[in-house]
């Protein structure tokens, strides 16, 4: 095990999830002017259909069509070439100092294997997206505070062989499984001066469709990893969420919102109705669920 503090290298692959294409990641070229002298590579991992655009130098082009974000992920880690691994979004704008900041936490913490690094929405310019990313971000945003289990696939740093294949190779694996397991071993840290600027700019509708989206995909992928509870004990909390979510969101987030007094009404109105989307979306989830296994049954009788 290395010296905490010893120069030792830090070989980085940086896995950029582009589930519309090559053209939404923006923010490449920032992230090789942080290379430094330690090995380090780019992945974009496209989930798109197109042909992909021209990409700079040192960054690597992976097409994996049709996938979606969770299995975007997974393919990336495959991917890697090098010791650690960086998952950011096509979105997320790399702040400076933040790969040096991954690096100095990895020499003086070895003991760790996964960092979970800090997000701002600086240049975004819509209200609707400030919301969302308060909803789904709000845990790694310095002001907010960091807890437990603050990681997200916007920024974190995993050690490579810290992540079991068996875990990857389930869909959501990576935050569902490998994130809890090494958090709950004492392996995690934060490192809040690695940091990204999550820029979306979205319309009220898109924030809606961005929220009912994401809440619904990482349910139905946590819901096929962990544990189920009865179905009728799921649904009944999933009805409480649809009024607690809500509330929950106002208490933890609306203190933390600056501006003027009919701003933070306006940001409070927003956080409950995205909180409300996002339980809906949930709720909507398992009674797929339901419906899917009345039609199991259905055809087990019919058989």
């Amino acid at each position: 095990m290395a010296a905490k503090g010893l120069n030792v290298m830090v070989a980085i692959s940086v896995v950029v999830t582009a589930p519309i294409g090559v053209d939404a990641c923006r923010y490449l070229d920032a992230l090789l002017e942080q290379a430094g002298s330690d090995p380090f590579e780019v992945l974009v991992i496209d989930g798109s259909s197109s042909i992909a655009s021209p990409l700079p130098d040192g960054v690597r082009h992976v097409a994996a069509p049709g996938q979606g974000i969770q299995a975007l992920i997974a393919r990336g880690v495959r991917e890697a070439s090098f010791d650690w691994i960086l998952v950011t979004e096509d979105h997320c704008r790399p702040l400076p100092g933040m790969i040096d900041a991954y690096r100095r936490a990895v020499r003086d913490n070895p003991q760790a294997d996964l960092f979970s690094g800090a997000a701002e929405n600086l240049t975004s310019t819509s209200p609707w997206s400030f919301a969302v990313f308060l909803l789904g971000l709000g845990d790694q945003w310095p002001p907010q505070g960091f807890h437990r289990a603050s990681t997200s696939n916007a920024n974190m740093l995993v050690r490579r062989n810290a992540v079991h294949a068996d875990e990857n190779a389930k869909d959501g694996g990576l935050l569902n499984l490998t994130v809890p397991r090494l958090t709950d071993a004492g392996h995690h840290m934060h490192c809040r001066d690695a940091v990204v600027d999550h820029i979306l700019n979205l319309s009220p509708a898109g924030a809606f469709a961005f929220q009912f989206g994401c809440s619904s995909s990482a349910t139905a992928v946590s819901r096929a990893i962990a544990e189920e509870r009865p179905l009728a004990m799921q649904l009944l909390r999933d009805l409480a969420d649809l009024g607690y979510t809500p509330l929950r969101l106002l208490s933890e987030r609306a203190p933390h919102v600056r501006g003027s007094l009919p701003y933070r009404l306006g940001m409070m109105a927003r956080l409950a109705a995205l909180g409300f989307t996002s339980a809906l979306a949930i709720c909507s989830v398992d009674l797929k669920r339901v419906f899917r296994r009345e039609v199991r049954e259905g055809l087990r009788t019919a058989s």
